[in-house]
């Protein structure tokens, strides 16, 4: 039962803020105090205050410098609070005001940086319970405090408590500003479940819910976007592989194919990390089991799984596959972590120190077939700081409007399309359990009021009293199982909606 489409959400502006030429994703913090700085040519390799095996994110200003970085942090390990492994540093690498105990664990994609549309100082910290703490959490930095070394103004405010996969993905929607981010479950039963967030100057809006794929219970998935945002790979360790269209407008997914089987019967088992080149027109994996592969499939061919091609494989104990990433010169980077094949290596004794886990291996020319690729192991050098499987989990900042598109634009068709915002008034009253629901500002006719609960099923829809641009509904919430619902409420014109706690 998929949640209702989203038609198209246009928001009123007389120019468009397109950031095609920035550079927020400039400079990566990741693994044991290891960085790059890409706004070098080539790169530099930077040291800075991290220890994370997997999960870290990253910010700059427009011009390439570092504002903070979010990372995981082993000492939540043996911690009070063990489901609070994040913490958020500023450029110095010490954390910024009340920036610890952010909801993460010790996995691989937890936590996305995602800024404020139209406002350059806040930004949302968007992260995931994985184990034991399950959910959607976000918290929010405002860069113009403390002298611009910025704090967290809120902190792990949950927008979904069911399973997650370990990984959180987002992309720009069609109009160049407002952003998609995407949510996957997984559980005992199987499914394929999406949901997804509206960020827009009015706030987060969702979740929107969408079932397409093949239904499976794994939770270790890879969600990866291309560069143009207009198509995501999924991989799950034991090795299917599903492609999916995106449409930035309306944020619905399409043409959805699977190129490797489902689960226990796909030929490469263990997949860990993904990236699609440059161009878009191929996709890399990598396999961490006791050959650790990287292979390529050609994205061009009508049938992907034909044209699979094995760049490398590195034999046990090196745990060579970790994950992958497209990188702003171009390049995409492999991480890797050294083992012995005997203990776990999370954290690395302070004497670990090989040419394994002080390099990341380079795709230097990813849009080519095969060996044209320029595929170069251990190439890059850390300067002395080491790797593990992780690497940034930064979006494509600079990703534009959509060119030719009904949202290539944020002020066509404003009297056509429905302006969607976040402002719906609900209040439940425990003793009565109802829902008072109420709208002012009303743009449009026809007002239908709907309920939802966190699993996208639809559990009623009515009609309320409007007034002009007032509207009213009481809705009976009898019989409801305690947890949060959502109500939208829908004119010609626009799109409401708003949360309520049933308890």
């Amino acid at each position: 039962m998929n949640f209702p489409k989203v038609v198209l959400f246009i928001l009123i502006s007389l120019v468009i803020k397109n950031d095609a030429f920035s550079q927020h994703g400039n400079v990566w913090i990741f693994g044991d105090s290891s960085g790059i700085n890409f706004n070098q040519t080539p790169p530099l390799p930077l040291k800075y205050n991290i220890k994370s095996r997997g999960t870290s994110a990253t910010y700059c200003n427009a011009v390439g410098n570092l504002l903070f970085y979010v990372a995981y942090d082993p000492s939540g390990m043996t911690s009070t609070y063990p489901f609070k492994n994040g913490n958020i540093y500023n450029s110095s690498g010490a954390i910024i005001q009340n920036g610890d105990l952010i909801v993460m664990g010790l996995w691989y994609q937890e936590t996305a940086i995602i800024p404020y549309p139209d406002d350059s100082n806040l930004l949302y910290i968007f992260s995931i319970g994985v184990s034991g703490n399950y959910g959607l959490y976000y918290s929010v930095v405002d860069m113009s405090l403390n002298n611009g070394l910025g704090a967290v103004t809120q902190k792990n405010i949950q927008l979904l408590n069911l399973k997650s996969i370990d990984c959180i993905s987002a992309v720009k929607h069609g109009n160049g500003r407002d952003w998609w981010v995407f949510f996957k479950t997984f559980g005992s039963v199987a499914n394929n479940d999406f949901y997804k967030f509206l960020i827009t100057p009015y706030g987060i809006s969702g979740p929107f819910m969408q079932s397409i794929g093949v239904p499976t219970t794994q939770g270790f998935i890879r969600m990866v976007m291309n560069n143009q945002g207009d198509k995501m790979a999924l991989v799950n360790y034991l090795g299917m592989i599903e492609l999916l269209d995106f449409d930035r407008c309306t944020g619905n997914f399409n043409n959805y194919m699977l190129v490797e089987p489902n689960d226990t019967v796909a030929p490469y088992p263990s997949i860990v990390g993904s990236a699609f080149s440059l161009d878009g027109s191929k996709l890399y994996l990598s396999s961490n089991d006791n050959i650790s592969l990287l292979l390529q499939y050609n994205l061009n061919d009508s049938f992907p799984a034909n044209t699979v091609d094995t760049i490398a494989q590195i034999s046990s104990p090196i745990e060579a596959g970790g994950l992958l990433k497209l990188a702003p010169d171009n390049k995409i980077y492999w991480s890797c972590a050294w083992s012995d094949g005997i203990h776990f290596n999370y954290p690395y004794p302070d004497t670990t120190y090989n040419m394994y886990n002080m390099n990341l291996s380079v795709i230097n020319s990813p849009d080519s077939l095969g060996a044209a690729c320029d595929f170069q192991p251990y190439s890059f050098y850390l300067g002395g700081g080491r790797t593990y499987w992780g690497l940034p989990n930064n979006p494509n900042y600079d990703l534009g409007s959509l060119a030719g598109s009904i949202c290539d634009t944020l002020s066509v068709g404003l009297n056509e399309i429905p302006v969607y915002k976040n402002n719906l008034a609900v209040y439940y009253d425990a003793g009565w359990q109802m829902a008072f629901v109420n709208a002012k500002g009303l743009k449009g006719k026809n007002a239908v009021l709907k309920l939802f609960n966190l699993n996208g099923q639809l559990i009623t829809s009515l009609k309320g009293t409007s007034s002009g641009e007032y509207f009213t509904a009481d809705v009976n919430m009898q019989g409801l199982t305690n947890g949060m619902y959502i109500f939208q409420l829908s004119t010609d014109r626009e799109v409401l909606t708003g949360k309520v706690v049933k308890n």
